[in-house]
Parts: C-alpha cells; sequence; structure tokens
C-alpha cells in the first residue's frame, strides 16, 4: 500500500473509536469555526469530518451541519470584525475578481455558490460585508458550506460504488482490495 497509505490507514484506525461518538462532529465543527483564523488546519478536518462520516455513516448530515455551523460562526467572527473595522484586506488578482463579480451580479446565489466551493471564504465575505444584511450572508454562508460538506460525507460514504465511472479495471482494482481485506 505505500508509507502514505499505511499512515493513513493506521490514522484512521486509531480513529475510529472517537469519531464513532456523539460527540466528535460537533468537536471538529468547532475546530471548523476556529480554522477561520489559522488555516492550515483544512486537510486534517476534512480527513476529521471524513473519519467521522465513515465511523457513523447514518451521522454523515449531522456531521455536515455541524462542521458548516462551526464555519459559520468563524465566519461571523469575522463579519462582527470586518464591519467593526475601517481596514479592509485588499483582494486582487482574477481569481478574486471572479468572486467578486459573483457575489456582486448574483448576492444570495452568488454567496451560497462560492461557499460551496473548496476555497476560502474570506475574500467572498469582505466583498459581500457591504452589500448583504450579516444574518442574510451568514445564511448562505451555512447553506453553501452544508452542501459541501454533505457532497463530502456522501462521497465518502459511498465512493466505492462511484468507482464504476472510472473505468472496469478501477472497479477490479477496488474488488481485489476488497477481498484482500477480508
Amino acid at each position: 500500500m505505500g508509507v502514505i497509505g499505511d499512515f493513513a490507514s493506521s490514522v484512521r484506525e486509531s480513529l475510529l473509536p472517537y469519531a464513532s461518538k456523539w460527540w466528535f462532529p460537533w468537536a471538529v465543527g468547532l475546530l471548523s469555526g476556529i480554522n477561520t483564523y489559522l488555516l492550515f488546519l483544512s486537510g486534517p478536518l476534512s480527513m476529521l469530518l471524513v473519519s467521522g462520516a465513515l465511523a457513523r455513516p447514518d451521522r454523515r448530515f449531522v456531521a455536515a451541519f455541524a462542521n458548516a455551523l462551526g464555519t459559520t460562526f468563524g465566519i461571523a467572527s469575522l463579519i462582527i470584525i470586518g464591519r467593526n473595522s475601517d481596514v479592509f484586506p485588499k483582494f486582487e488578482g482574477e481569481s478574486w475578481k471572479n468572486t467578486r463579480d459573483l457575489v456582486e451580479s448574483y448576492m444570495h446565489i452568488g454567496v451560497i455558490l462560492v461557499a460551496s466551493m473548496p476555497i476560502l471564504l474570506h475574500p467572498m465575505v469582505f466583498f459581500a460585508i457591504p452589500l448583504m444584511d450579516p444574518i442574510a450572508l451568514l445564511g448562505c454562508v451555512l447553506l453553501g458550506r452544508f452542501l459541501k460538506y454533505c457532497v463530502m460525507v456522501q462521497l465518502a460514504c459511498s465512493g466505492s460504488g462511484y468507482i464504476k465511472l472510472f473505468g472496469s479495471s478501477a472497479e477490479k482494482a477496488a474488488q481485489e482490495k476488497q477481498i484482500h481485506k477480508d
């Protein structure tokens, strides 16, 4: 399987006893809110979200909601800072121009669309603060992130069913891996 694959398997196995607990998705959600300011936890938080969904597939949408709620609380604090500050960061460049255009042109739908993407939300929030009511902005962030995390946990829980989309050799390799695992 390789060094990285072995490491990922051992991390997953060591997380399982915790990931199946009722409080696990809420703890990951809290960390997602904190990640609004840390940023470097995105990879580990995705691993924790997926681990929780795999440990308790029946609660995968609770995990998605908890993560989206945590992110929304983090963004709420960013909105408070942004509304009470005279200094706005400058986000320039083509990719941020596209984000600004989406927010300015489509408002709520644009914010939901951007929030559902796997990108930083900070520029979108600062673009939207002067244009939108803060409660509406938070609702759009919550909905967009919930959609994003629902797709992530659904793919994690049923991903092996989608492997046939990548060709018969990938499906055969997955079946052989399952045979060796059993």
